[in-house]
């Protein structure tokens, strides 16, 4: 998703709690307050890639955060879109856990100037926006297999592969911190297993059987690998030839027995393989396309009053060109606006460690 105006909409939640304080700014009857300004700048100013904190331009960028957040927010409410309390109260208590209790939560949300029914609110409002997104416009989005097949076939180049192997795998799990003894007691396990592999057992069934990893459901399925993506254990089956056992490898979490079911030289994926990956990137970028859309028409029929010759000078300034995605750390196919804020954290020099 490329860089949009909405690109940190979804940080400004921990950044606008509203305190009984100036008034700088009013969005059709809703007014903004210079704190939520002032901690909306700062964020946007730890953002890297973003504007000074005392750059205009960063004030002109935090404020069209803000107006756009408070637009979307009313669009949602005109439309009748509603939020079970049950979810935020789910939010909060499993974000009061992840703080280590009440107290610390109480305290951490305070070191950010916030109560917590200022933060319930905000994630009422989070969650509303999440709501109306999917309900008026993913709910409404669809990518017909044409275009999908279509846009594969008019771009070869985005659907290429390195050299493969397709592999399958069992694990013996060995806990962190386990001890000598539980250690060779997972080793002698999976020495029995390579055993019965090289005698002729199946290794799918086997898998099932006595592998620790998830995967054991698939017959120990591993998927396509290419050189590089693990490492510190290819060393173990990368020169085999398909239907090839691996000798048993330790790995940081185990032992592991590799087991190569086919070998493909770097070439194009199929269509079959990229479908369902590509229409979801295709629904995305159209939803993505649609929310400027909305951003835009009701940016158009906005009444913003500014109350500070500050705000003011700053709404006129040119706009500063958009962050990437990439920059908010959200990554491709996460839209701002439906994004879950963590907890708030102390401010940098004073931070506590991450829950």
């Amino acid at each position: 998703m490329k860089g949009t105006r909405v690109v940190v909409v979804g940080a400004l939640l921990a950044a606008t709690a509203a305190y009984a304080a100036k008034p700088v700014l009013r969005v059709n009857g809703t007014d903004v307050l210079d704190t939520e300004v002032d901690r909306a700048k700062a964020m946007m100013g730890a953002m890297p890639g973003a504007p000074k904190p005392d750059d205009q331009q960063a004030l002109h960028a935090t404020l069209d955060q803000i107006i756009t957040r408070l637009l979307l927010i009313q669009a949602a409410r005109d439309a009748k879109t509603t939020v079970d309390p049950s979810k935020v109260k789910a939010t909060l208590d499993a974000q009061r856990t992840q703080a280590g209790g009440a107290d610390a939560f109480t305290k951490r949300l305070a070191a950010n100037g916030l109560t917590e029914p200022e933060y319930a609110r905000m994630m009422e409002e989070n969650l509303l926006l999440q709501a109306y997104v999917k309900t008026q416009i993913v709910d409404k989005t669809n990518v017909g297999d044409g275009d999908v097949k279509a846009y594969f076939d008019q771009h070869p180049g985005e659907f290429q592969h390195p050299e493969q192997v397709k592999l399958r795998m069992i694990m013996t799990r060995v806990m962190p911190g386990a001890d000598a003894a539980a250690k060779a007691a997972a080793k002698a396990k999976i020495d029995g297993v390579h055993e019965k592999l090289v005698a002729g057992a199946d290794f799918a069934a086997t898998a099932k059987e006595t592998s620790d990893h998830p995967n054991k459901e698939n017959g120990g399925e591993a998927g396509w690998i290419r050189q590089g993506m693990i490492p510190d254990l290819e060393k173990y089956f990368w020169d085999l030839k398909p239907g090839a056992i691996s000798q048993v490898a330790e790995a940081p979490f185990g032992f592991v027995i590799f087991k190569v079911d086919e070998r493909r030289p770097a070439g194009p994926f199929s269509f079959e393989e990229v479908k369902a990956g590509l229409t979801q990137k295709l629904k995305t970028r159209s939803v993505d396309e649609q929310v400027q859309r909305r951003i835009a028409e009701l940016r158009a029929k906005a009444k913003l009053e500014p109350l500070d010759p500050a705000i003011k000078a700053a709404l006129e300034a040119p706009m500063p060109a958009p962050l990437a995605v990439g920059a908010t750390g959200q990554g491709p196919g996460v839209h701002p606006v439906t994004t879950v804020p963590a907890a708030p954290t102390k401010p940098a020099g004073n931070a506590p460690k991450s829950p």
